[in-house]
């Protein structure tokens, strides 16, 4: 396979992977172009897959699990997501196995060889992407201070951090070198089949859940950990799943039930970070679904409401302010949500919230941020100590605007 025509590869490839399933049908080798014959073809991903499922598969020994380690050493980049469009599978197949102390030395090699390609890939730099400085003006806000003429200093947030080389897998480095591997999946996902996405999210739902498999033979798959390494790779696939512009029902379907999962499961771990994630994921899918909740703040003459007089509207005599009153507690409960959930209900961050409610809407008021606001909380207390009745809302501190 180190030879430097890509069919060349492609033949060499398909000619080792003949020894290793039942058939591979003539129209793979020759097509005009093997690679991608052989990436979207239905009968050899479909068998491959389920080999990969078997009881025995991702020993050291097996023989599929050497093609797919040497088939992405190959230098054809188009043999390369060949590999990957298994990722999902080997991934998960992986992890849900790692408690039943079995050999899965093939499974180890080929994620290993993922984590070295990307880690050589990033050449010792992590990930990071640009966020906006609101010190500086802009176009939607106004600086508070003076603002000194100089260039805008670039403020990173890192998405991935920096990949340390490790050669074998180590417990206690799992979840991130998966994770690394799911990343690289991420990276070439709108090249990947709709099958393989598919299984990715079969996955995500037993990772979160659990749940009975075939090559279980009826018993019930224990649910793994979820730390942030694995997560949040996992909801970038997912997030483009669902907003991608591959529009499948199957695929939203699966998407969005995977990601509820993993929403569940984050609540039950209290993990905030999770929750603030998947809510958010789960929100924009529900916009995305629902053009009337994909609304441009920025609209100010379709968002104003008339008001008969200074002392607000008559929910009786006002059928759009009834509308409005209403619309205004399904969203503040949604937000107040998170909010409690991520203990973000401080003095400081709830006012904030606060005054960017009371700037485009002055029918928000202190009292029904507070109210909401204990109301969520009651429901924290009550999921880690069930005796828990009441919450002093009157403690909730929040600022009037002007």
């Amino acid at each position: 396979m180190s030879s430097s025509n890509p069919d060349s590869n492609a033949h060499s490839c398909i000619q080792s992977l003949s020894s290793i399933l039942s058939s591979v049908p003539s129209s793979v080798s020759s097509s005009s172009n093997p690679s991608f014959s052989l990436l979207h073809d239905p009968t050899i991903t479909s068998e491959i897959s389920s080999l990969l499922r078997l009881p025995d598969s991702g020993s050291g020994d097996n023989n599929l699990c050497r093609w797919l380690y040497d088939t992405f050493h190959s230098t054809d980049p188009e043999l390369k997501l060949v590999v990957l469009r298994f990722v999902p599978i080997i991934a998960g197949v992986y992890l849900t196995r790692i408690s039943l102390r079995k050999s899965l030395a093939g499974f180890e090699a080929i994620v290993l060889a993922l984590y070295a390609h990307e880690t050589t890939a990033r050449d010792g730099q992590p990930v990071t992407v640009n966020v906006p400085d609101l010190s500086q003006p802009s176009i939607y806000h106004e600086a508070k201070g003076s603002v000194k003429n100089k260039a805008t200093e670039l403020n990173l947030a890192v998405i991935s951090p920096t990949l340390e080389p490790h050669g074998t897998m180590r417990s206690s480095r799992r979840a991130r070198i998966v994770g690394v591997a799911l990343e690289l999946y991420y990276s070439k996902i709108s090249q990947m089949p709709v099958s393989s996405k598919m299984e990715f999210c079969e996955f995500c739902d037993i990772w979160a859940a659990g749940q009975k498999s075939e090559e279980s033979k009826g018993k019930k798959e224990r649910r793994i950990p979820l730390p942030w390494e694995l997560l949040q790779p996992s909801l970038r696939i997912l997030g483009h799943c669902l907003l991608g512009s591959q529009k499948s029902k199957e695929l939203l379907e699966a998407a969005s039930m995977a990601t509820k999962s993993l929403y569940n499961r984050c609540l039950h771990d209290v993990d905030a970070k999770g929750i603030l994630a998947t809510s958010s994921l789960l929100r924009l899918e529900q916009m995305a679904l629902d053009p009337k909740l994909n609304v441009d703040h920025t609209e100010i003459d379709g968002n104003v409401l008339s008001l008969p007089n200074s002392n607000g509207p008559n929910p009786h005599a006002d059928p759009t302010a009834m509308e409005t009153l209403a619309s205004l507690h399904s969203i503040n409960a949604a937000w107040c949500t998170q909010l409690s959930l991520t203990r973000l209900s401080t003095s400081a961050t709830v006012p904030t919230w606060h005054a960017a409610c009371h700037a485009t809407n002055p029918l928000f008021s202190a009292s029904n941020l507070r109210e909401c606001v204990g109301h969520q909380l009651l429901n924290i207390a009550r999921f880690s100590r069930p005796q828990a009745t009441m919450v002093d809302v009157k403690q909730i501190r929040v600022v009037e605007f002007d």
